[in-house]
């Protein structure tokens, strides 16, 4: 995960009751929440990005939430999506 996703997952909730404060971090992003697929796709499209870069074995296409992986033999293909999880 990318340090900029940090900015949409982590907060800090004060309690009202007690004036408490913890420090959350969500695991997902909210269902319902109007940006969360925009949040989601940047994300994704941030974290295929570096990919890219980094790999010369195979080809990465990302559209909306759908990745496409695309190598010459099976064992690349394999090593490839392996290497990106």
């Amino acid at each position: 995960m990318t340090f900029s996703a940090f900015l949409y997952i982590a907060f800090e909730w004060e309690n009202p009751k007690t004036g408490k404060k913890s420090q959350l971090t969500w695991t997902v992003l909210p269902q319902g929440f109007r940006n969360s697929p925009t949040i989601f796709g940047n994300q994704l499209a941030e974290g295929v990005e570096v990919r890219k870069k980094q790999e010369s074995g195979g080809v990465i296409l990302q559209y909306v939430d759908d990745i496409l992986i695309a190598a010459k033999t099976r064992d690349d293909f394999i090593q490839f999506t392996v290497s990106l999880l």
